[in-house]
């Protein structure tokens, strides 16, 4: 009777179980670098590279994310297929078969299985349909055509004999085969790589939202009620020489606060109309309980209060940070604080030191 030859040894099980331990390893490694990178992003993060940060860890998440993604259903969850399939060869009882070989070009996927090829064998009984892990394919197709033994393990081809042949077995694959391959397989997965991009987009975008946002205790926020508004460029001349305690300046127009008073309600520091301070009379800090150089400018006096200090001078048509706030010629402009901010002198006055800086800029 010929030797057989088995496709899988019990010390291939040892070889295949390190390999999963192995493409584990590397899946859990991509995964901590790119998120360790992710994170780095996000400390580097100021007002000024916060744009720049937010598309590096997105770019990064996403190119990261498909690697894991790439790695752990190709070759981490392969070799824990093949690991079950060669368990399976081993201990499954097996049988014998003789006749003539015939390696197909039938490829078959089975679902959280193996890749097989399908085989033919033909004897005096008939042809058998055969099949066999399509990794061990060039093994078997050193015995294409010829007289062969075939240890089976049900329909599955688990060792083979017969009179070696004398030519050498062909090349593993196919010409182009690999790239093929490569192909089918992110096709099949397109529907992962697409939600994750977008998840990271989500994620990351809501995460920076939170980092350039800052905390309140740690934020001064201006809202101003002019025509136009430069507010990212404003907001970071006020950055350039920040108190103590605040470690961002945030600037929006009003229009920002259109779906809900919220966030005018936690704001700092209005720059508003003249028309427009009557209809907040209570919203407003008397200046009088502050301490801060307003520069000699002219007060707005209401229900026996300073409560603004003019920063735009209809008359004259003069105005501080006028490089950056759209003034209307025709209109008186104040800069008045929030009352319930925490950035006043009884707070870190923090809102104060900003105001003083907003209304030194030209």
């Amino acid at each position: 009777m010929d030797t057989i030859q088995d496709l899988y040894r019990p010390e291939d099980l040892i070889r295949l179980e390190n390999k999963c331990k192995r493409e584990r390893g590397i899946v859990w490694a991509l995964a901590g670098i790119t998120l360790a990178l992710c994170v780095f992003f996000c400390c580097l993060t100021d007002s000024r590279s916060a744009a720049r940060m937010e598309l590096a860890t997105v770019l990064c998440s996403i190119l990261g994310g498909w690697l894991v993604i790439y790695r752990r259903t190709f070759r981490l969850k392969a070799a824990g297929h093949e690991l079950e399939h060669a368990q399976h060869l081993l201990e499954t009882e097996h049988s014998t078969l003789q006749g003539r070989l015939t390696v197909t070009r039938e490829r078959l996927r089975i679902k959280n299985s193996i890749r097989i090829r399908g085989l033919l064998l033909e004897n005096e009984e008939g042809v058998h349909r055969l099949r066999v892990n399509e990794t061990q394919v060039p093994v078997l197709q050193r015995w294409d055509g010829q007289q062969v033994t075939l240890r089976l393990a049900g329909s599955y081809v688990a060792g083979i004999g017969g009179e070696a042949p004398d030519r050498p077995g062909p090349a593993k694959t196919d010409r182009g085969r690999g790239a093929v391959l490569f192909l089918k397989n992110i096709w099949t997965q397109l529907h992962r790589f697409v939600f994750w991009a977008l998840i990271s987009a989500i994620f990351w975008g809501w995460i920076f939202t939170l980092i350039d946002n800052g905390t309140p205790a740690h934020k001064v926020t201006v809202y101003v009620h002019t025509e136009l508004c430069q507010d990212e460029a404003l907001a970071l001349k006020l950055e350039e020489d920040l108190p103590e305690g605040i470690r961002k300046v945030k600037v929006h127009p009003f229009s920002y606060a259109v779906f809900g008073t919220q966030d005018l309600e936690n704001a700092d520091v209005f720059v508003l109309p003249a028309e427009d301070l009557e209809t907040m009379p209570e919203s407003f800090a008397p200046l009088e309980n502050e301490t801060w150089d307003f520069g000699g400018r002219e007060l707005y006096r209401m229900n026996g209060h300073d409560v603004g200090v003019k920063i735009y001078d209809a008359a004259s048509q003069q105005g501080a940070a006028a490089a950056y706030l759209g003034y209307r010629p025709d209109t008186d402009y104040y800069l008045v604080f929030n009352a319930a901010s925490a950035h006043l002198s009884a707070g870190d006055g923090g809102a104060l030191r900003i105001a003083e800086a907003l209304l030194k800029l030209d």
